[in-house]
């Protein structure tokens, strides 16, 4: 981990923070205006890993948006599963969407994505509490927000996954105040 002082490693953090925060309000704002169905949910939980920290969260699952007391278990579990089969497969088979390897019969879905960082560092950011294609929807433009993907490769990682949802919509590249 290359950083210029340790304080540019906890902004970093706390800015990815940020954005995932921006991202899932985007994405629940423009699916609810597009009359998608939530059933109820409002939220999730996000969480991120970082190559260098082996199987450690960078950022362990953590509550953004309304969340049914009875699901937090579930979408806790569910943040961390993504980020850390993505970050397998990420090493073993060149993955960069946990929709590359989801398996519905084992609880192993979309939502997870791999960025990178300008020092080269490998983040794998994840959020569960929404449908899958929300999800890795908002985890593809956090990823875009926090500078370890454009927008360009988000728009590739959508295609290949399917997420017409994330296609059919205009994304903002940075976070506009």
């Amino acid at each position: 981990m290359e950083y210029s002082y340790p304080g540019t490693r906890y902004f970093f953090l706390e800015q990815i923070v940020i954005a995932a925060v921006y991202a899932i309000a985007m994405v629940l704002g423009k699916a609810m205006a597009a009359g998608h169905n939530f059933d109820g949910r409002g939220g999730g939980y996000f969480s991120l890993r970082e190559y260098g920290f082996g199987a450690q969260f960078a950022i362990e699952p953590m509550p953004i948006g309304a969340i049914e007391q009875k699901k937090i278990a579930k979408y806790t579990e569910f943040s961390g599963e993504k980020s850390g089969r993505l970050m397998r497969t990420s090493r073993d088979a060149g993955h960069e969407l946990s929709w590359q390897s989801r398996n519905p019969e084992n609880n192993e879905w979309g939502g997870a994505v791999k960025g990178v960082d300008s020092y080269g560092n490998q983040f794998f950011f994840s959020f569960s509490g929404l449908p899958e294609y929300c999800d890795e929807a908002a985890m593809l433009l956090t990823a875009v927000l926090s500078g370890c993907m454009t927008m360009d490769h988000a728009r590739e990682l959508a295609s290949t996954s399917g997420n017409n949802f994330f296609l059919d919509n205009e994304w903002p590249a940075s976070i506009t105040r």
